[in-house]
């Protein structure tokens, strides 16, 4: 009987809301009604838009080593072991694996391997700095000249690579344990071109494509056994410098090297007049509720590297007026909204709804926006999208929005 009660009440709201809800609505009250459209901004609602470059930072658990140069840029790999037994002899067999994560290497590279000579901080270590505080004595980090070992990664190399190491650093280590600030890795001879390596990090938390340092040994009563262990840390550093400009031709997203774009948009009334015209003033602007505003923007064909299987970025308010700044402190900027895209086509669409319904409401005021990736430091993964200079107008950024407007008839 309940059952029964509750089916015939839920048929009698579903009556009663399709009868309030007339043929220009999903939903809606008697004697109302509410419209949908779409609309495209001419080109002139784009009043500025350009590249700036961001600070250089480390990419805070990043699951990537990237080993080699690029772009006249060359990155080299700290990484560390710890908690090697003691009291142990005949040591043999060292070993040290690295999983490949992605091999644009050009030719056969050389890399040579040495013993890191000062403390370093994974999430704060960089080209000039070991720590937030702290310099390098030199840059490129503190290490000895005389390489440990050396290898070859080839460049048809898609799995894994081994390191042969010698016993003579796992005895120093055991001799000097606060001196075993780990090992790295470089290119022997930097090309300043494409050609790099990226290997995985102990930051994929995996015992499988981990760094793994692994060798056998004697223990005192004579048995034999084995020591592997994930790498304790690792990082990469690189000697890139902050682009200082602003470029008005392209607009870029780029991880090392960081670059960002700064775009502001006008929301002019007589767009939405022209396609509802209803809307006569600012006023009948408080009807109008954005559903969906997408920016839209076309890669450009310059061939750069992208290693990722997707990009995230990330639009910001500005808190204060968008005035062709080269630089935007994180204090000036609030997250509106952060965008994924597997970039399989040559456009992204960027979701900036949340911005332009704040606009349009007079929530916020129209400061302009900030759009970063959110990989920055990562990896070299670069794209280029074609600014408002673009020769071939369909290629420039456009400014989609789909509304709706909820009014008594």
């Amino acid at each position: 009987m309940n059952r029964l009660l509750g089916l015939i009440i839920t048929i009698l709201l579903t009556i009663n809301i399709i009868s309030c809800t007339n043929k220009n609505s999903f939903t809606g009250f008697p004697g109302s009604k509410i419209d949908f459209y779409e609309i495209t901004l001419p080109d002139s609602c784009i009043e500025i838009s350009y590249t700036w470059g961001d600070s250089i930072k480390p990419y805070i658990s990043n699951s990537k080593l990237v080993l080699g140069s690029y772009d006249n840029i060359e990155t080299r790999v700290l990484t560390r072991f710890v908690n090697i037994p003691k009291n142990i002899s005949n040591i043999s067999n060292v070993k040290l694996y690295f999983t490949t994560y992605k091999n644009l290497l050009e030719n056969e590279t050389e890399i040579s391997v040495h013993k890191i000579t000062k403390t370093w901080n994974e999430n704060q270590a960089g080209w000039e700095n070991n720590t937030n505080t702290s310099q390098w004595e030199n840059e490129g980090a503190d290490f000895d000249t005389e390489e440990i070992t050396s290898f070859f990664i080839q460049k048809t190399r898609l799995d894994s690579v081994i390191v042969n190491l010698p016993s003579s650093i796992i005895e120093y280590w055991i001799e000097n344990d606060s001196l075993n600030y780990g090992l790295l890795l470089k290119e022997k001879y930097p090309q300043r071109n494409t050609q790099f390596v990226e290997l995985y990090s102990t930051e994929t938390y995996s015992n499988i494509t981990a760094p793994i340092l692994e060798f056998d040994y004697e223990k005192e009563n004579g048995t034999s056994a084995t020591y592997k262990s994930r790498a304790y840390q690792d990082t990469f550093i690189h000697n890139a410098s902050q682009f200082t400009e602003i470029d008005h031709d392209v607009l870029s997203l780029w991880n090392i090297e960081p670059k960002a774009i700064a775009i502001k948009i006008n929301l002019p009334i007589e767009s939405f007049i022209e396609i509802d015209q209803n809307i006569s003033n600012e006023d009948d602007m408080r009807h109008v509720t954005i559903n969906r505003a997408d920016l839209v923007l076309t890669k450009t064909d310059e061939d750069f590297p992208f290693t990722n299987a997707k990009h995230k970025v990330t639009t910001y308010f500005l808190n204060s007026d968008l005035d062709n700044q080269s630089y935007f402190d994180k204090g000036n900027l609030l997250i509106a909204h952060t965008t994924t895209d597997t970039l399989k086509n040559n456009t992204l669409n960027l979701n900036i709804t949340a911005p332009v319904q704040a606009y349009v409401s007079k929530l916020k005021p129209n400061n302009g926006l900030i759009i970063k990736s959110d990989y920055q430091g990562m990896d070299f993964s670069r794209i280029n999208f074609f600014g408002m200079n673009a020769e071939n107008t369909e290629n420039q950024p456009k400014i989609n929005i789909k509304f709706s407007t909820f009014r008594k008839e």
